[in-house]
Protein backbone atom coordinates (compact mmCIF):
# COMPACT_ATOMS: atom_id res chain seq x y z
CA UNK A 1 0.00 0.00 0.00
CA UNK A 2 1.44 3.56 -1.15
CA UNK A 3 1.32 6.07 1.34
CA UNK A 4 -0.26 8.75 -0.06
CA UNK A 5 0.12 12.06 1.76
CA UNK A 6 -3.04 14.47 2.21
CA UNK A 7 -2.17 17.80 0.37
CA UNK A 8 -2.71 20.37 3.03
CA UNK A 9 -2.23 23.72 1.73
CA UNK A 10 1.11 25.63 3.37
CA UNK A 11 0.12 28.29 5.86
CA UNK A 12 0.66 31.60 4.71
CA UNK A 13 3.07 33.47 5.50
CA UNK A 14 2.60 36.60 6.46
CA UNK A 15 4.32 39.21 4.68
CA UNK A 16 4.59 42.87 4.98
CA UNK A 17 2.61 43.70 2.92
CA UNK A 18 -0.63 41.36 4.67
CA UNK A 19 0.12 43.04 8.38
CA UNK A 20 0.53 46.88 6.58
CA UNK A 21 -3.11 46.01 5.41
CA UNK A 22 -4.55 44.73 8.11
CA UNK A 23 -2.91 47.37 10.68
CA UNK A 24 -4.22 49.68 8.18
CA UNK A 25 -7.70 47.90 7.98
CA UNK A 26 -7.50 47.67 11.74
CA UNK A 27 -6.90 51.41 12.45
CA UNK A 28 -9.34 52.09 10.12
CA UNK A 29 -11.83 50.24 12.47
CA UNK A 30 -10.99 51.85 15.48
CA UNK A 31 -10.89 55.32 13.41
CA UNK A 32 -14.53 54.32 12.36
CA UNK A 33 -15.64 53.48 15.90
CA UNK A 34 -14.17 56.90 17.62
CA UNK A 35 -16.10 58.48 14.72
CA UNK A 36 -19.00 56.78 15.77
CA UNK A 37 -18.67 57.06 19.31
CA UNK A 38 -17.82 60.76 19.24
CA UNK A 39 -21.04 61.53 17.08
CA UNK A 40 -23.08 58.97 19.45
CA UNK A 41 -21.80 61.50 22.11
CA UNK A 42 -22.65 64.84 19.88
CA UNK A 43 -26.11 63.54 19.45
CA UNK A 44 -26.59 62.95 22.96
CA UNK A 45 -25.23 66.29 24.06
CA UNK A 46 -28.09 67.32 21.53
CA UNK A 47 -30.95 66.25 23.00
CA UNK A 48 -29.79 66.23 26.42
CA UNK A 49 -29.89 70.37 25.42
CA UNK A 50 -32.45 70.07 23.84
CA UNK A 51 -34.60 68.63 26.86
CA UNK A 52 -32.92 71.43 28.76
CA UNK A 53 -34.12 74.02 26.28
CA UNK A 54 -37.56 72.89 26.37
CA UNK A 55 -37.78 72.75 29.98
CA UNK A 56 -36.39 75.92 30.45
CA UNK A 57 -38.89 76.79 28.05
CA UNK A 58 -41.49 75.91 29.62
CA UNK A 59 -40.95 76.80 32.94
CA UNK A 60 -40.72 80.49 31.43
CA UNK A 61 -43.88 80.00 30.10
CA UNK A 62 -45.09 78.55 33.29
CA UNK A 63 -43.75 81.91 35.39
CA UNK A 64 -45.66 84.07 32.60
CA UNK A 65 -48.48 82.76 33.68
CA UNK A 66 -48.43 82.61 37.26
CA UNK A 67 -47.67 86.42 36.55
CA UNK A 68 -50.73 87.03 34.32
CA UNK A 69 -52.84 85.55 36.76
CA UNK A 70 -51.54 87.21 39.44
CA UNK A 71 -51.79 90.45 37.82
CA UNK A 72 -55.63 89.60 37.00
CA UNK A 73 -56.46 88.54 40.47
CA UNK A 74 -55.18 91.69 41.36
CA UNK A 75 -57.00 93.82 39.63
CA UNK A 76 -60.23 91.66 40.32
CA UNK A 77 -59.61 91.91 44.10
CA UNK A 78 -59.25 96.10 43.56
CA UNK A 79 -62.12 95.74 41.24
CA UNK A 80 -64.50 94.03 44.07
CA UNK A 81 -63.27 96.47 46.80
CA UNK A 82 -63.66 99.80 44.48
CA UNK A 83 -67.24 98.32 43.86
CA UNK A 84 -67.96 97.58 47.59
CA UNK A 85 -66.66 101.27 48.22
CA UNK A 86 -68.54 102.40 45.46
CA UNK A 87 -72.08 100.72 46.75
CA UNK A 88 -71.40 101.86 50.56
CA UNK A 89 -70.88 104.98 49.19
CA UNK A 90 -74.07 105.07 47.21
CA UNK A 91 -76.41 103.27 50.15
CA UNK A 92 -74.99 106.19 52.56
CA UNK A 93 -76.04 108.69 50.10
CA UNK A 94 -79.50 107.26 49.25
CA UNK A 95 -79.93 106.85 52.85
CA UNK A 96 -78.77 110.17 53.75
CA UNK A 97 -81.29 111.57 50.47
CA UNK A 98 -84.28 109.56 51.76
CA UNK A 99 -83.87 111.25 55.39
CA UNK A 100 -83.50 114.46 53.91
CA UNK A 101 -87.08 114.20 52.33
CA UNK A 102 -88.53 112.89 55.45
CA UNK A 103 -87.87 115.49 57.28
CA UNK A 104 -88.73 118.34 54.31
CA UNK A 105 -92.10 116.36 54.42
CA UNK A 106 -92.15 116.63 57.92
CA UNK A 107 -91.73 119.71 58.01
CA UNK A 108 -94.28 120.69 55.32
CA UNK A 109 -96.65 118.33 56.94
CA UNK A 110 -95.85 120.46 60.35
CA UNK A 111 -96.27 123.80 58.19
CA UNK A 112 -99.72 122.83 56.84
CA UNK A 113 -101.24 120.90 59.73
CA UNK A 114 -103.34 123.58 60.59
CA UNK A 115 -104.81 123.82 57.52
CA UNK A 116 -104.94 120.32 56.43
CA UNK A 117 -107.33 120.12 59.55
CA UNK A 118 -109.62 122.54 58.53
CA UNK A 119 -110.34 120.89 55.24
CA UNK A 120 -111.08 117.58 56.50
CA UNK A 121 -113.25 119.10 59.16
CA UNK A 122 -114.97 120.81 56.49
CA UNK A 123 -115.06 118.03 53.94
CA UNK A 124 -116.52 115.94 56.72
CA UNK A 125 -119.15 118.24 57.97
CA UNK A 126 -119.85 120.18 55.02
CA UNK A 127 -121.89 117.12 52.74
CA UNK A 128 -123.14 117.67 49.40
CA UNK A 129 -124.60 114.93 48.37
CA UNK A 130 -124.83 113.96 44.66
CA UNK A 131 -125.23 111.09 42.77
CA UNK A 132 -122.19 109.71 41.20
CA UNK A 133 -121.51 110.03 37.94
CA UNK A 134 -121.99 106.81 36.31
CA UNK A 135 -125.48 106.65 38.22
CA UNK A 136 -126.40 109.56 37.21
CA UNK A 137 -125.47 108.91 33.04
CA UNK A 138 -127.41 105.07 34.02
CA UNK A 139 -130.60 107.35 34.84
CA UNK A 140 -130.57 109.62 31.95
CA UNK A 141 -129.88 106.31 29.80
CA UNK A 142 -133.36 104.66 31.18
CA UNK A 143 -135.44 107.43 31.37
Amino acid sequence: MLHTATFQPHPQRPNHKNLQMAAQNSAGIRALLEVEQEAQRIVTAARDRRARELKKARDEAKAQIDEYQREKDLKLKKLIADGEESHQRDQQEAESKIQEDIERIRSIGNEKMDILADELIDAVLKVDPQPHKNAASSAARSA
